[in-house]
């Protein structure tokens, strides 16, 4: 079943294999990096993650509801004046409109 590009199966083998990479190269996933849980809507699942070193940081925020939430969210000093964030899931820019991000039903993100 795997052997099919366009079958179930293995989209979603690799979806989870995109993942994995993404953590794999990300410092702030290391487990001796600290984390803590910002506040935010009942519906999103937040974390902050920092790198050991405390040089880098990824938000994860899961939207665990079938419509859009908005959570609030500013970019970091040290996004070089962007305005926004990148996910790096997916590598798109994720815009910060409001203070706040919108997350469609059931999004994850990984945002630095």
């Amino acid at each position: 079943r795997l052997s099919d590009p366009d079958g179930l199966e293995r989209r979603i083998f690799d979806g989870y294999l995109r993942l994995l990479r993404a953590r794999n190269q990300e410092p702030a996933f290391h487990p001796a990096g600290a984390q803590s849980f910002p506040d935010g809507p009942d519906e999103i699942f937040a974390v902050l993650r920092f790198s050991p070193d405390g040089q880098r940081r990824v938000l994860c925020l899961q939207n665990t509801a079938g419509v859009p939430v908005r959570f609030p969210a500013s970019p970091q000093p040290e996004a070089g004046g962007r305005s926004g964030f990148t996910d790096i899931i997916t590598g798109k820019e994720i815009a910060v409109s409001g203070d706040a991000i919108t997350l469609d039903p059931w999004q994850t993100l990984w945002l630095v």
